[in-house]
């Protein structure tokens, strides 16, 4: 969770006892519209608080963080449901390039040994400015399926799979809108996997597993797992 300082903060004039009582509950906003909303206004101790009240935490859009983040001047005990910079592991492309820098600092400093057991995501090119090395890759290992995955979007939009090269020329004619577009309008960033084509199931049937961790810095070690999980199959 990210903190700064709370411009809205009013210290002075409130007396001690009252802001002990304060502290016993917890200020919230969130521009979520969704469960999130319904947990954490039937949470013991949590006030909802409307519009620019004073808040402890805020979980907040990535339109707001965006927006806000760098001009707001917070208290030092709010917390806010993001870190800046957050997309470098949320966007499929940045998480991509920092796993492989990772696996080359890896080799660098501990050997290729070491660097090997970073083996846990598929081949992986971001398209179109890996282009040519996906089709360097590609005619490699002919015959093999591949997954194209947007950047930015989620829940399975924009998903699709491919053997043969046409496939990605079709796609790219797709993104533009028009003929008289096509030289203007820049290409939707994707990422081209290799497809797992022999997963590990369960009862025979892809499954998503979900585990929450509470990550309390991005400096420092601790982190908080939750023992509850969510698998759903498909």
């Amino acid at each position: 969770m990210s903190r700064q300082k709370n411009q809205n903060s009013k210290g002075h004039g409130v007396s001690k006892g009252k802001e002990r009582e304060q502290r016993t509950l917890i200020r919230f906003k969130t521009t979520l519209m969704n469960t999130l909303m319904d947990v954490l206004r039937h949470r013991p101790g949590w006030v909802e608080v409307k519009d620019e009240g004073e808040w402890d935490f805020y979980w907040c859009d990535v339109s707001w963080l965006r927006e806000n983040f760098d001009h707001t001047y917070m208290d030092e005990h709010v917390r806010i449901s993001h870190f800046r910079n957050h997309y470098e592991l949320t966007r499929k492309n940045y998480m991509v390039k920092n796993l492989k820098r990772f696996r080359k600092y890896l080799e660098r400093e501990s050997g290729k040994t070491e660097a090997a057991k970073c083996d846990f995501f598929p081949k992986t090119f971001e398209m179109p400015c890996e282009y040519h090395l996906f089709v360097e890759e590609f005619r490699k290992n002919p015959g093999i399926t591949w997954i194209m995955k947007p950047v930015a979007r989620s829940q399975g939009k924009g998903i699709f799979l491919f053997r043969r090269l046409k496939d990605i020329m079709d796609w790219r004619k797709d993104t533009r809108s028009s003929d008289d577009q096509k030289d203007d309008l820049p290409v939707e960033n994707y990422v081209a996997q290799r497809y797992v084509e022999n997963p590990y199931l369960i009862g025979g049937r892809k499954f998503d597993l979900r585990v929450y961790v509470l990550v309390m810095s991005m400096f420092t070690s601790p982190m908080l797992l939750c023992r509850r999980h969510r698998l759903t199959t498909t």
